[in-house]
């Protein structure tokens, strides 16, 4: 029993000398930092327009063939947050005007060449403006990650015989959430 008491004795006079000794020291600080952005996912491009060149092609080639060879195009992202990480990417993409050529959403163009353009997920699949689709996935995060989305587009003209030559272009934007 009173080998016990001894060992209790002991273990109060050791916890009360580590208080004493703690009460004594000099406070320790954590210091708590971070980043706050903007964004999820920063858009990696120069400019606040991403542009995709088609092949130059001529009127007698849609006069044949109707339809253009497809271009495949890259959105980049870059300094993701780790949030994001293995996040589906949903996007969609608007345009202020859109026609329906066969039951696809096709981009109508300036220029009057009489081309519209389609748009494809990676897969090769339309994609239907105005509509959220799954593009993919985030796999890299953190200042300097950089992830790439893959589409298509892809020029075609509704009507062989009223094709001209010129310039054409079109503009969408998209928006993008994660999932």
């Amino acid at each position: 029993m009173n080998r016990y008491l001894g060992i209790c004795i002991a273990l109060l006079s050791a916890i009360g000398a580590m208080g004493n000794a703690m009460a004594n020291s000099s406070p320790i600080e954590l210091k708590f930092s971070g980043t706050l952005l903007e964004k999820q996912c920063i858009h990696d491009s120069a400019e606040d327009a991403y542009r995709v060149e088609l092949p130059l092609l001529s009127v007698k080639y849609f006069q044949h063939y109707g339809r253009g060879p497809t271009t495949r195009f890259a959105l980049r992202f870059k300094d993701c947050s780790t949030a994001t990480l293995n996040k589906q990417v949903q996007m969609v993409f608007h345009s202020p005007q859109v026609v329906n050529v066969d039951g696809v959403s096709m981009l109508p163009t300036e220029g009057g060449t009489g081309v519209v353009l389609g748009l494809n997920n990676a897969d090769g699949q339309p994609i239907v403006l105005e509509t959220p689709f799954k593009a993919g996935v985030i796999t890299q995060t953190g200042i300097g990650s950089s992830n790439e989305l893959f589409f298509e587009v892809y020029p075609l003209v509704i009507d062989r015989n009223d094709v001209n030559p010129g310039e054409y272009s079109a503009t969408v934007t998209f928006e993008m959430s994660y999932l």
